[in-house]
C-alpha cells in the first residue's frame, strides 16, 4: 500500500547492501574503501562471476564477500581477486537480477515495461546503472539518490495543507532533480 490509498507494484532487489556489507566487512579487516572508489575501480575490470543476488543468504548482515565467494565456487565461477573484482562481481549480479524481475514483473502485471527507474543510493552508480541497461536493453532513469525523505516530505506537504496532490508533489519533486538518463549500449 502507498499514500493515497493506492497501490504500488514493485519488486526489490538487494541492491547496494552486498556491497554496503562488504564495506563494513572490510574495513573491520583494516581495508578501507568507499563505494564510489570501488566502483571507479570495477569498471576497468571485464564481466566476472554473476551470482544470485537475491540469494537467501545475503539476507542477514555479516561477511558478504565470504558468502560471495562460497556462491562463486558452488557454481563453478572464479572468485574475484580483489574489492574491485567483488564489486564488478555484486554490479553485474545486480543487473542480472534486474533482468529477472523485470521478467516477472512483466508476466505478472501482463505489461510492457519500457524503462528502469533506479532511486536511493544505487542510483549514484555509473556503473551499475550502465550495466543495468545494458542487461535489460531499456533506458535506466537514475535518481533521485534521496528518494525516501523526497517522499516524506511531498506527504508531509500533503498533510499540512501546501501542496494538495500527489501530483502536485511528484512535479515539484521532478522539477527539483536532475536524472541521469542511461541508454542501452550497442555491441
Amino acid at each position: 500500500m502507498g499514500v493515497d490509498d493506492r497501490i504500488r507494484f514493485i519488486k526489490n532487489v538487494a541492491g547496494m547492501w552486498l556491497l554496503e556489507e562488504s564495506l563494513d566487512y572490510w574495513a573491520s579487516k583494516g581495508e578501507h574503501y568507499t563505494a564510489a572508489e570501488l566502483a571507479k575501480a570495477a569498471a576497468e575490470l571485464p564481466r566476472g562471476a554473476v551470482i544470485d543476488a537475491n540469494d537467501p543468504i545475503f539476507e542477514k548482515p555479516g561477511a558478504m564477500p565470504e558468502r560471495i565467494a562460497m556462491l562463486c565456487e558452488k557454481s563453478n565461477q572464479q572468485v574475484p581477486q580483489s574489492a574491485a573484482g567483488y564489486a564488478r562481481c555484486i554490479f553485474d549480479s545486480l543487473a542480472d537480477a534486474y533482468v529477472k524481475v523485470l521478467a516477472q514483473l512483466q508476466s505478472a502485471a501482463d505489461i510492457k515495461i519500457n524503462a528502469i527507474n533506479i532511486v536511493g543510493g544505487g542510483s549514484a552508480n555509473r556503473l551499475l546503472n550502465q550495466l543495468t541497461a545494458d542487461a535489460t536493453g531499456l533506458p535506466v532513469y537514475a535518481g533521485p539518490s534521496e528518494a525516501t525523505v523526497l517522499g516524506s516530505i511531498m506527504v508531509q506537504m500533503q498533510s499540512v495543507g501546501l501542496i494538495k496532490s500527489l501530483s502536485q508533489g511528484r512535479v515539484i519533486i521532478k522539477n527539483s532533480i536532475t536524472q541521469e538518463v542511461f541508454k542501452p549500449t550497442k555491441d
